[in-house]
Formats: structure tokens, C-alpha cells, sequence
């Protein structure tokens, strides 16, 4: 029987904070909202994002319709009632989608607070106490269309840049969902609003960049596995199933509980790879490499 040193139980056990890092706002406006949609609920990315992650983990959709990142807009998202509702939520990761709506040449004629109010609303959400890792993401890209004033020139040439240059100045990830769809109009419901395959897409982009083990993740994110550490992971198990990502072991993980006996593991699985058993463990358990 393989027991996990009492160094790592007793190391691993302020981990738990880790473990529990499952809820995910996804702040935004129409587009995060999921307008136009034939089926809102269902369709827009954050709920295809939810269906990706899995049941450990919460996402929750904070987009806002019409809303703008700057205060001095016609609509800012700062006075919004659902505003509350992301510090509410409680999140441990915030992905924010905005500006698409600053684009407007009567908000856009205020840009120079476009950077100022995107670092206030960053330092606003870190006041968070779950401490929550920022991630901004590069608004899709609009397309000529006779139905809305927003510029999707603007976005392109200016907006995209600005929120490049923060994220660097800021030391924060960046998740582009701005240049992978810029071919693809057909992606759209009216030039502005991703339709139901442009939401695929937009989901599959952030939910790429969210598990993607990089250097950002291992300082401030919390989805996913740093690829160096062989030190047993804390894992919080809520029964029925269980499921985890192997990003340290060569090909032998195993489930111990917190005294260091195994519960289960698994072998022979390509290192990075997804892996799901069905189970009834529910607790605090501990994920680490498998021995002979």
C-alpha cells in the first residue's frame, strides 16, 4: 500500500482553497448574455462553457445588454444592478468580455478613459475576498451591418490594442476571441451577436485558455495543473463522479484520502489527458502519483 508522506497532507491541506476555486463569472454585455439566441439559456457560451467543465465547476453568466466598460458611456456596466451580482457570486476566475459597446462614436469620444476604467474595474473585482484571477478577454469582431451604431474599426484597431496594453502592463491573460472569428460573418446572427455555432466557438476558445497549464495559470489561475509539481494535488470529491486532469504524472495517478491510503487510480493514460470514473467518495481526498 502506497502512503503519501505526512509532510504533503499536512503541506497540501491549505490547498483546499485550490480545490474548491469552481466558480467562474463571466462578465459582459449582450454578447455574454446570449442575445439573440433562439434558446438563450442553452446556447450562449458561459452555459456551453458550464457543459464543458463539468459539474465541479459553477459558471455563472454576468453579461448585461448594452452595457460599456467606460464610466462615461451612455450605459456603464458599473451601474448596473447585476454589477452586485458578480461580488454576490463570490467567483474564484472572472473572464471579462466588454467594449464592445464603447465603440459607439458618441461613447468612443471619450477613449482616453478606456484604459483608466478597464484597470479600475480590474482593481474593483480584486477587492473580491475570494481573491479572483482576471482574465480579459478580445471582444468578437463586429461587422458591417445597418442595424447598429458600434464600430467594429474601432474594436479592431484600437479596442483590441488597449486591452492587449493593460493586460501586459497588468501582468493578466488574455483570451482572444477576437482573431480566430474574424473570417467567419457567418458566425453571426446580425453583425454584432455570435449565433448559436459563433457561441460554440467563443466557449471552446475560452474553455481552451482556461485548462491550458501556462505560466499565468500557475501564478494567478486556479483551472489548471501546473506540468512540473510532483506533489499530490488536494481534491474535494462531492460523489457520483469524479474527474481529473493529469498534467504531472507520466502514466499513473491514483486517489489516496487525507491518511494516505489509495482509493482508486488510474494507468496507462497519455500525460495531459482528461480521465473520468463513476464513484461515490465524497470529502477531501488527494490526487497524486501511483506506485508499484
Amino acid at each position: 500500500m502506497h502512503r503519501v508522506a505526512p509532510a504533503f497532507v499536512t503541506a497540501l491541506l491549505p490547498l483546499l482553497i485550490w480545490a474548491q476555486a469552481t466558480r467562474i463569472a463571466c462578465v459582459g454585455n449582450s454578447i455574454t448574455f446570449g442575445s439573440e439566441l433562439a434558446n438563450r439559456d442553452a446556447q450562449c457560451y458561459p452555459s456551453l462553457l458550464q457543459g464543458r467543465l463539468g459539474s465541479g465547476y459553477t459558471v455563472g453568466n454576468f453579461g448585461i445588454s448594452s452595457k460599456c466598460l467606460m464610466k462615461s458611456c451612455d450605459e456603464p456596466y458599473w451601474y448596473a444592478p447585476g454589477f452586485a451580482g458578480v461580488f454576490a457570486f463570490g467567483p474564484d476566475t472572472i473572464t471579462i468580455m466588454i467594449g464592445t459597446n464603447d465603440s459607439k462614436p458618441f461613447n468612443w469620444a471619450h477613449k482616453d478613459r478606456f484604459a483608466p476604467d478597464l484597470e479600475a474595474l480590474i482593481d474593483t473585482f480584486l477587492t473580491i475576498g475570494t481573491g479572483p484571477s482576471i482574465w480579459l478577454c478580445l471582444p468578437p469582431p463586429v461587422f458591417p451591418n445597418d442595424i447598429f451604431t458600434i464600430d467594429g474599426t474601432v474594436i479592431h484597431e484600437e479596442i483590441v490594442p488597449l486591452i492587449e496594453q493593460v493586460a501586459a502592463k497588468r501582468s493578466l491573460p488574455i483570451i482572444d476571441t477576437h482573431t480566430p472569428l474574424l473570417e467567419h460573418r457567418e458566425y453571426s446572427v446580425d453583425g454584432v451577436h455570435p449565433n448559436a455555432e459563433g457561441h460554440m466557438r467563443i466557449a471552446a476558445i475560452v474553455f481552451e485558455a482556461l485548462s491550458a497549464p501556462s505560466a499565468a495559470d500557475q501564478k494567478r489561475g486556479r483551472l489548471a495543473m501546473p506540468n512540473t509539481s510532483m506533489l499530490p494535488r488536494l481534491i474535494v470529491l462531492r460523489g457520483n463522479s469524479y474527474r481529473w486532469r493529469y498534467w504531472g504524472w507520466s502514466d499513473r495517478t491514483a486517489v489516496y484520502d487525507l491518511a494516505g491510503r489509495k482509493i482508486t487510480g488510474r494507468s496507462r493514460d497519455r500525460p495531459g489527458t482528461a480521465a473520468s470514473e463513476t464513484g461515490s467518495l465524497t470529502g477531501c481526498f488527494l490526487l497524486g502519483p501511483q506506485e508499484e
